[in-house]
């Protein structure tokens, strides 16, 4: 019995892929391609926009805590510039600044030399008001000015001019007297603390008691000599 063979049919690819159909497999590949790569940049921009979001949320989140602790910090500021009050002692040139507590009841903080025009009033007033350099009657400046409701004004000794190594040296000597220039003036570093604490309507109070003690012991005040331009306690 013999073996019989069949003859195996083999397939031409060359002929295939140059045959009739070749144009059809052309287009099929090339929208293939087309919509591989437009579904890898879906895919690409979908995650770059996941990634945005999360950056911007956490930017965003840091920016609030940011935001939050300087409110925080600027209400506490305001709150405390507004616990203060400040008597005058136009007889003994004593300014005295005392400070709300938690009880609501007013301590003494600090006490300053000061000197003050004849014509400011007594009464009570509030600070209305803040300038950095205000214009004199005798036109010299005083610096750090805490303006007062009833026209007078809380500053620095005198400059001549909006400078302060002008400093004119009879006017910061007369500090503790009272003046004819000015209203009511300090050495620059007490007015400027004033300026920066003491909050915008807390009461002022300007009465005259030559017996009064001051209620905290003031520090001796030294003179300058004549020779001077500057406020030596004016360091920034």
């Amino acid at each position: 019995m013999g073996i019989e063979y069949r003859k195996t049919k083999r397939i031409d690819i060359k002929k295939w892929f140059l045959g009739g159909n070749s144009k059809i497999y052309l287009i099929i590949l090339i929208v293939f391609l087309v919509v591989a790569v437009f579904a890898f940049n879906v895919l690409k921009d979908v995650d770059s926009g996941k990634s945005g979001e999360e950056q911007s949320f956490f930017s965003i989140d840091e920016e609030t805590n940011e935001s939050s602790s300087k409110s925080d910090d600027n209400n506490k500021f305001i709150e405390d510039s507004q616990s203060y009050k400040i008597r005058i002692n136009k007889s003994t040139h004593v300014l005295s600044v005392f400070k709300m507590l938690r009880d609501g009841m007013y301590y003494p903080a600090y006490t300053f030399h000061c000197a003050i025009n004849s014509n400011v009033e007594t009464g009570d007033t509030v600070i209305q008001g803040k300038q950095t350099w205000i214009l004199n009657n005798d036109y010299s400046y005083g610096h750090y000015a805490s303006l007062l409701g009833n026209g007078a004004y809380i500053h620095s000794a005198p400059y001549w001019s909006q400078n302060k190594t002008s400093l004119s040296v009879t006017a910061y000597n007369n500090i503790g007297k009272t003046v004819s220039v000015g209203s009511i003036y300090l050495k620059a570093a007490d007015a400027k603390w004033i300026y920066e604490n003491c909050g915008i309507n807390i009461p002022v109070e300007i009465y005259e008691d030559p017996e009064e003690e001051p209620i905290i012991q003031l520090e001796d005040f030294s003179k300058l000599p004549g020779s001077a331009y500057y406020d030596p306690s004016d360091k920034e």
